[in-house]
């Protein structure tokens, strides 16, 4: 009798809660003079830098975190379409990633940002520690493999067989991602769109579709497993050593 061969995919997601929820503020500037350009940016950034730091003095556990990037300026020469002439456009720009462990937080310090001009939130994006993804992957392939040896055996058993695995190809896993939440106008804070002068920076640029609801952090595997038939009398054998140890 031709040996039995079962192949299978095997699937799995798994999720937990975020352990930090990480802010990513814009302080950022336009004019026509590059000196106060600046001077607008590293004010505002003084002033955001003071009240995280007086937040993690306040609150310890709040935030597990925050840095910033250099402050930097470039000249665009932007023409204008209504007189024909070119004017110079300087930017300055500089970024917050902040770190948060208590996310009840989370809604009044929206709020108290979106006060502060010059400053946008960017995005909150729901992470876990290096520790807790490690396990979560590898919980998620471990429970992969688990349904493929599930399957592979509800198949021989209808049929009178016993199988094990000889072939796994590991397919990927992978963490799903929410769809993006938008924070400002669509297409407002790319690199792209700052550097041509498309953004307005004024402080009708609004924060209402940030969302400070964690979201928990998925992971999904998938693995492709070939079963081959036990032979019958290795699994005969394999049933008297047991007996055999019994006595």
């Amino acid at each position: 009798m031709t040996p039995l061969t079962i192949e299978v995919s095997g699937t799995s997601t798994h999720s937990r809660q975020p352990d930090l929820a990480v802010m990513r503020v814009y302080v950022k500037s336009q004019g026509p003079f590059e000196k106060n350009v600046t001077s607008q940016v590293a004010a505002a950034s003084d002033n955001l830098h003071h009240f995280f730091d007086q937040l993690s003095r306040d609150i310890p556990d709040a935030i597990a975190s925050f840095s910033s990037t250099h402050l930097c300026t470039w000249l665009d020469n932007h023409h204008r379409q209504d007189s024909q002439r070119r004017r110079n456009l300087f930017y300055a720009r500089l970024s917050y990633k902040v770190c948060f462990h208590r996310f009840d937080l989370l809604s009044e310090v929206v709020e108290i940002i979106k006060a502060y001009p010059r400053v946008e939130i960017h995005s909150i994006e729901w992470q876990l520690t290096e520790e807790s993804d490690k396990a979560l992957a590898t919980l998620t392939r471990k429970m992969a493999m688990r349904d493929a040896i599930l399957k592979a055996t509800d198949f021989a058993e209808v049929v009178g067989r016993k199988v094990f695995p000889t072939k796994i190809h590991d397919s990927g896993s992978r963490r799903l991602y929410p769809p993006n939440q938008p924070s400002v106008p669509e297409g407002g804070l790319s690199a792209q769109s700052y550097r041509s002068g498309n953004l307005n920076l004024g402080n009708n640029h609004r924060h209402e579709a940030i969302d400070t609801e964690p979201e928990d952090i998925k992971y999904t595997a998938s693995v492709e497993v070939q079963f081959t038939e036990v032979d019958s009398d290795d699994d005969d054998d394999s049933d008297d050593d047991s007996n055999d140890d019994s006595e």
